[in-house]
């Protein structure tokens, strides 16, 4: 069976939940998971101030709770059921008063990876006086540590990203601003063309131009000789064909 030597800790928060009226719920809680050594895992759940519950279970320990609660599969797969148990959205401590005859308080963490499926219960200790202080100065300094381990890593991918942008031979970065020239020329010729349609499609369109513009226009692109012109010329060149004919007579 395998051990904790690769569990990753897992930090979340748990919704403190009661069904005695009169118990003051604090506002909140965190909760720590997480392998002290390779042959137990731990959980710390405090609100930093007066309350502080823990619990340490052997590989023994949490296979029963295995099978308690019924989830079948192999020791991995429960391992991986259970911490995402722990990271869903609604993990809850529950308090309870009316379990203790000495009117102390019960409390445990219960967690599971989506409504129906089958519930992880932990049940949980109380820490006292400097136990409960020795054990959320740990719980701040690991989530310290959790912190800055991501920061880095963040850090880490932003400089891999940056360093692959730089990797990129100058000939690529060449060609890809050639082509986007070429792209912006190719987008500025078409709105040109595009302009020149709508301009000519416009002038045909039912605009009405003045009649200095429609005279400019015949006399510049269109020149019409007059019809008596064009017949008188006909005539003469008809004429002095017959003449020619009776000449030759």
């Amino acid at each position: 069976m395998a051990a904790f030597e690769d569990f990753e800790p897992i930090f979340g928060e748990a919704r403190a939940v009661s069904s005695d009226s009169s118990l003051v719920l604090p506002r909140k809680f965190l909760f720590r998971v997480y392998a002290p050594d390779p042959g137990h895992l731990a959980t710390c759940v405090t609100d930093f101030q007066s309350t502080t519950w823990v619990a340490r279970r052997s590989i023994k320990q949490l296979d029963d709770l295995r099978e308690n609660t019924g989830i079948v599969g192999s020791w991995p797969e429960f391992l991986d059921y259970l911490a995402s148990s722990l990271k869903s959205e609604d993990v809850k401590l529950i308090l309870d008063r009316r379990r203790k005859s000495d009117g102390s308080i019960s409390a445990k963490l219960v967690a599971q990876k989506s409504k129906g499926m089958p519930l992880i219960s932990i049940t949980l200790s109380k820490l006292l006086d400097a136990d409960a202080v020795e054990a959320i100065a740990n719980f701040s300094l690991e989530l310290f540590k959790a912190y800055k381990c991501m920061k880095e890593s963040i850090a880490k991918e932003e400089g891999s990203s940056h360093q692959s942008k730089k990797a990129i031979p100058e000939g690529q970065n060449e060609g890809a601003r050639n082509q986007r020239e070429l792209n912006s020329h190719q987008r500025t010729k078409y709105n040109v063309h595009n302009d020149d349609e709508k301009l000519i499609s416009l002038s045909t369109s039912g605009f009405e131009m003045s009649p200095e513009k429609v005279t400019a226009r015949s006399k510049v692109t269109n020149p019409v000789v007059p019809a008596y012109r064009r017949a008188k010329k006909r005539g003469a060149i008809l004429q002095d064909s017959e003449d020619e004919e009776d000449q030759d007579n």
